[in-house]
């Protein structure tokens, strides 16, 4: 995952991607904290994105409307208009 995502923000296309929704992967880049890593929840045992990125992401998702955190767990649960723009951001490679 890392190395994937990794490889897909040095492209110019997913930086102006991320740009429009207000992230700077130049700025996250040049920040004391890992810019993207992959982290395994200790409960869920489930793997998420760590890193600046991931927190910037996340920051941005809320922000906008597109997530919400839930009240019973650390879950984050996203809007439909959400689901549309992220797979719009990551389209799946399948």
């Amino acid at each position: 995952m890392q190395r994937g995502l990794l490889r897909r923000i040095s492209d110019r296309a997913c930086g102006n991607q991320l740009k429009c929704i207000g992230i700077d992967v130049g700025e996250l880049q040049s920040s004391r904290r890992a810019l993207c890593r992959s982290c395994l929840d200790w409960c869920e045992r489930l793997a998420h994105l760590a890193g600046s990125l991931g927190k910037a992401l996340l920051s941005s998702f809320l922000d906008k409307g597109w997530a919400r955190r839930t009240a019973e767990s650390r879950s984050i649960i996203f809007s439909l208009e959400g689901s549309r723009q992220f797979v719009k951001l990551f389209p799946s490679q399948a």
